[in-house]
């Protein structure tokens, strides 16, 4: 016994011997400074920054200890002069003990308070960046290096506690800031030698996350999550079991169990089970920060989300493993305070499988509204297959509207009430490549539609319905706005080849429409603004037209546009590959006007424009009038044009035939064409070129002044090309002030450079006319002319019609009238010396007419003479040849006789011979 108790006492002795000499030893070899200049220099050479500690100490009793106190790591240059890193404390406590049983037990590890500042600045660098050792280049052997299968000892850390941690993130580029504040963490970890039983367990807390956003003003704080632990690792069988793995986030709470194996010689093996309790829909809404909305915080909602899922199988990329999951939807409500019946009693449930899909009778009611939906997708892979789809609505847009308002800002003056009852069903296989294979089918049904907003002038009323299929959308609609009323058919057929062209290889969209009216108000239903346009940017490139077909046919009985009243408007419209040919035609007043335009948009940066437009019989003032406030007033000759209200009547004829290309802006330089023009019976009052020819008439004399001109007829044939309009023909036969005609050119700018020629009336020839004329003088004087001093320097036509030139430049606004003194004085000059020419001419031909007669006389007298001889002579060869007659006919009566008296010899001798 004596011998026990002294073993005792030596034992005793030797153990705190051995404590005392270790305590020294640990003293003498790391006093504090030492530990502190050694954790100062190799931190820092690891972390690659400054490293910088207020305090060290270590200690042997109770437990083998080590505390470092005050640690901050210098932040990275460039960025703020605060540490990136900072840590109160930082201690390690060892069991002695366990270090002699080749056991060891870490008893605490322990970080208190410590502080990560994460930077970006404007350039997008983070200082964070270059944290760590030098990499080391050194070529490593890796076939060689065995896998870590086995521990020398077990090992044991029963805390590791993480106390009143801070994460700050800063972006100085996007403005945002995120704060992860209250961190604390628990966790223990029990380590065998052979790897077979690793156990962990622990909790993390972040009871306060905030985050703010400057662009947005965005604010959000009082955030706290939980992750709680429990979980089996076991190396040599590849398990990993998930006893407990709970996730918070404020009161939202998903649990996760379930075991992975086979996650290192194999193909990963899971069986996982995810389990959300009740997610309250309020606690979700509670989250959302109200600056994006005043409104928000004037929201409420109810009811619950129930989600659950499980996953079991291999992670083989050639397959999935099977899956199973659910949501459950029940009794949700989201309203406003100033529309309490938003959407209420929401039910249903999404149960997806590994090859399935299937929602079962979503229903609810929106602001007092019935709406059902019901799908079932029988396999997923490797087509989906569509076996239901079924969704039914009757919505009252009135409370709807009021609803949205409240959620987000609508246009201001916007309102729309009215029913619309849809039925759609849909069945089919979800093939992208052979989007036939799904059939759609519905009806949605528009029943006393009311829409109004700012930017439509009246409000606009729709009835009717559309039916919609797989290919067609069939659309038959009442619509009327304000005055006007349209009932509108439209056909619109293989409709996925423009929206979704790679689904309908080959095909082409083709639109069908016919719209039909009594009346047609546009000015009516045009925007109206006061407010000057604001400029824009040129227009570089005109849309680019997808690929359809169009065909679209408008009867309006009664139209009224830009202030022109038609009747009987038709207009046919066909749209082919980016190509649109149109034509209009339409009773113009007591007129008609036809339009034929084909527009080539193929070239979105240079389109191609032809118009050919004719109008017959048209009351000129009553067409400009309506349309002066409508002229585009960024062209000074439109502008003109627009200007020439009440100036201008009669009847007018118009034929054009235009052509140009380009955008908007070169498009006036481009035009290219006809123009012919006709006036009957009209009238041109207070017009600058009016002006400008009285003024210039009133000069010559008081008696020829006018500030209006009638005339029965106006002919003018004008070429248009290189921005301006070349008058090749211009004709006034008659009117107040004569015949006028003239030739030249008008530009685009306004600008003239006109020859004007005016026939004076035979009134107002006579008091010009003469060589004492104020007209004639200014004639004279322009040239210089003196020869013919005695008679007038103005010419006169056939008709002795006075005959007056002008010069006519400046502008149209400013017409420059100038006489053309030296046209009108050499006309004039020519004039005189052809009277001269002609006076002599006339004397010429008098003696030659004298000689001529004396002549003929003569030669008369001389024919007469031979004639008589030669009808003596006629005379008395008749007489010969009657003598000569007589006696031819003697001397054959004579021969006669003789012939008879030899025959009655003959037969006397006959008659004496016996005969």
């Amino acid at each position: 016994m004596k011998a026990l108790k002294r073993i005792l006492v030596i034992l005793i002795l030797a153990i705190t011997v051995l404590w005392i000499g270790l305590y020294v030893a640990v003293k003498i070899v790391l006093p504090p400074e030492k530990i502190k200049a050694l954790v100062s220099k190799h931190g820092s050479e690891l972390l690659g920054r400054e490293l910088r500690i207020d305090k060290a100490s270590a200690g042997v009793f109770p437990n083998l200890s080590v505390s470092i106190q005050g640690i901050k790591v210098a932040n990275a240059p460039g960025f703020s002069k605060e540490s990136c890193l900072e840590v109160k404390e930082l201690a390690l406590d060892l069991d002695l003990f366990s270090l002699l049983k080749l056991k060891p037990v870490i008893k605490e590890i322990r970080l208190v308070e410590p502080s990560i500042l994460y930077q970006v600045n404007a350039a997008g660098e983070n200082n964070l960046a270059g944290l760590g050792p030098k990499k080391d280049t050194t070529v490593i052997d890796t076939s060689k290096t065995e896998p870590l299968t086995k521990l020398p000892a077990p090992l044991q850390l029963k805390s590791f506690r993480i106390i009143n941690a801070k994460v700050r993130y800063q972006d100085e580029k996007s403005g945002q800031e995120i704060v992860l504040g209250n961190i604390n963490q628990s966790v223990s970890v029990e380590v065998k030698p052979n790897l077979e039983d690793v156990v962990t367990q622990g909790l993390l807390e972040i009871n306060s996350i905030s985050a703010y956003d400057k662009a947005s003003g965005l604010r959000k704080g009082n955030i706290n999550t939980t992750i709680g632990h429990e979980i089996e690792f076991n190396l040599p069988s590849e398990t990993l079991n998930i006893a407990s793995l709970q996730i918070g986030i404020q009161d939202i709470k998903i649990s996760i169990s379930g075991k992975v194996s086979q996650f290192i010689s194999g193909i990963p093996i899971i069986d996982l089970h995810i389990v959300s309790g009740d997610i309250r829909t309020a606690s979700l809404l509670k989250e959302v920060p109200s600056e994006l909305s005043p409104e928000i915080s004037k929201l409420k909602t109810d009811g619950t989300l129930t989600f659950e899922a499980s996953a079991k199988g291999k992670l083989d990329s050639g397959s999935l493993p099977t899956i199973r999951a659910s949501l459950s939807m029940k009794e949700i409500s989201l309203s406003h305070s100033d529309i309490p019946s938003g959407i209420q009693s929401l039910n249903g449930e999404l149960r997806v499988t590994e090859n399935s899909a299937e929602l079962q009778n979503l229903n609810f009611s929106m602001a007092g509204n019935p709406v059902s939906v019901k799908a079932i997708v029988s396999q997923l892979r490797p087509i989906p297959s569509l076996e239901q789809l079924q969704i039914h609505s009757l919505l009252d847009l009135g409370p709807l509207l009021a609803l949205a308002g409240k959620i987000t800002a609508l246009p201001e003056g916007f309102s729309l009430k009215g029913l619309i009852k849809s039925d759609i069903e849909a069945n089919g296989l979800l093939d992208p490549e052979h989007p036939e294979g799904l059939k759609a089918q519905g009806v949605v049904k528009l029943q006393g539609i009311e829409l109004a907003m700012q930017s439509i002038p009246v409000p606009v009323k729709i009835d009717g319905n559309v039916n919609i299929d797989n290919s067609t959308i069939k659309q038959d609609l009442q619509i009327h706005m304000g005055e006007s009323d349209l009932s509108v058919q439209v056909l619109l057929k293989d409709y996925l080849a423009m929206v979704l062209p790679k689904l309908a290889p080959g095909k082409v969209t083709n639109v069908n429409v016919s719209v039909l009216s009594q009346k047609m108000n546009l000015d009516e239903l045009l925007p109206k603004s006061d407010k000057p346009d604001e400029p824009t940017n040129p227009l570089v490139a005109l849309p680019l037209i997808p690929n359809f077909s169009a065909d679209i046919n408008v009867n309006i009985k009664k139209t009224q546009l830009m202030n022109l009243e038609m009747d009987d408007f038709k207009s046919k419209i066909e749209i082919r590959n980016a190509q649109v040919q149109i034509v209009q035609g339409m009773n113009l007043y007591t007129g008609k006007m036809e339009q034929n335009i084909h527009l080539d948009l193929r070239d979105t940066v240079n389109p191609v424009i032809n118009l050919k437009s004719k109008i017959t019989r048209v009351e000129a003032n009553d067409f400009i009038s309506r349309l002066n406030d409508k002229i585009p007033g960024n062209n000074k000759f439109y502008k003109t044009l627009s200007e020439t209200d009440n100036t201008i009547y009669g009847k007018f004829n118009l034929d054009l035939d235009l052509k140009t290309n380009g955008l908007p802006d070169a498009a006036i330089n481009n035009l290219t064409g006809t123009i012919n023009a006709a006036l009957f019976d009209g009238k041109i009052a207070q017009t600058s070129l009016v002006k400008g020819l009285g003024s210039s008439m009133s000069q010559l004399s008081k008696a020829l002044t006018f500030d209006e001109m009638t005339f029965t007829k106006l002919d003018v044939i004008l070429l248009v090309e290189n921005g301006s309009l070349l008058v090749k023909d211009f004709q006034i036969p008659n009117s107040i002030v004569g015949q006028l005609s003239a030739l030249g050119k008008i530009g685009f700018d306004n600008s003239l450079d006109l020859n004007l020629e005016q026939h004076l009336t035979a009134a107002q020839s006579r008091m010009v006319l003469g060589a004492s004329s104020a007209l004639s003088g200014a004639a004279a004087k322009a040239t210089g002319i003196g020869a013919f001093a005695s008679v007038s320097a103005i010419p006169k036509d056939a008709q002795g019609r006075a005959i007056v030139y002008y010069i006519v430049g400046g502008t149209l606004t400013k017409p420059k009238f100038a006489l053309d003194g030296k046209r009108m004085a050499g006309d004039a000059g020519s004039q005189v010396k052809a009277a001269a020419m002609e006076a002599l001419d006339r004397e010429k031909q008098k003696l030659k007419a004298e000689l001529d007669a004396k002549t003929r006389a003569f030669k008369n007298e001389a024919q007469a003479k031979i004639d008589a001889e030669k009808q003596k002579l006629e005379a008395e060869k008749k007489k010969l040849e009657a003598e000569k007659k007589k006696l031819e006919e003697k001397a054959n009566a004579e021969k006669e006789k003789v012939q008879d008296k030899a025959k009655e010899e003959a037969k006397k001798n006959l008659k004496k011979l016996g005969f």
